[in-house]
This record gives C-alpha cells, sequence and structure tokens, in this order.
C-alpha cells in the first residue's frame, strides 16, 4: 500500500527536503508540511561510506534512532531513513 521510487544518486552530496521557490533541494519529498525546505544532506565519503545529516527542525530517524540536528550519523545499505512520513533507504549498486 505504499508508493515506492528509486531516485539515482549522482552527486558526492545532496540536499534533501521539500524545497520551494528560493531553496532548491537534489532529492525532493513534497506533499508533507513536516518536512523542511531543506531537512536534511546526505554525503558520499571517499571510503564508500554514506553520511546522512538533519537540517530541519523537525524529528528525522536512522536505524530507529532520532538524530538531532546537525550531528552527522553513518547510514548503512537498506538502514531506515524517516522523514515525517517518508522513508529512504541507500541501495548502493
Amino acid at each position: 500500500g505504499q508508493r515506492q521510487t528509486v531516485e539515482p544518486v549522482t552527486k558526492q552530496e545532496i540536499t534533501i527536503g521539500r524545497g520551494s521557490k528560493s531553496v532548491s533541494v537534489d532529492l525532493p519529498i513534497k506533499g508533507d508540511p513536516e518536512v523542511s525546505r531543506s531537512h536534511a544532506t546526505l554525503e558520499l565519503d571517499n571510503t564508500g561510506r554514506y553520511w546522512f545529516t538533519p537540517k530541519g527542525r523537525n524529528p528525522t530517524f536512522v536505524g530507529g534512532r532520532e538524530v538531532p540536528r546537525e550531528e552527522r550519523v553513518e547510514v548503512l545499505p537498506d538502514q531506515k531513513i524517516d522523514i515525517a512520513s517518508y522513508t529512504l533507504r541507500i541501495q548502493p549498486k
């Protein structure tokens, strides 16, 4: 009953959020007012590890654990990233 999409990531760092006319994001997630315009960043480092940093005011969870705003945490493949009513997962090639 859930809609799913796969979004390829081609940049070393992407921004995630609702976006707006004045705030552009690489991965727009729309339709939920709990998602900040610029909610988080996801970064791939030189060793192939993914790092997630919440930027928004509302809670964000990685692997079921709430991550404080501006705290950078590693995200493992298939680990859930919960932003409001959305769930993201990293699926490396």
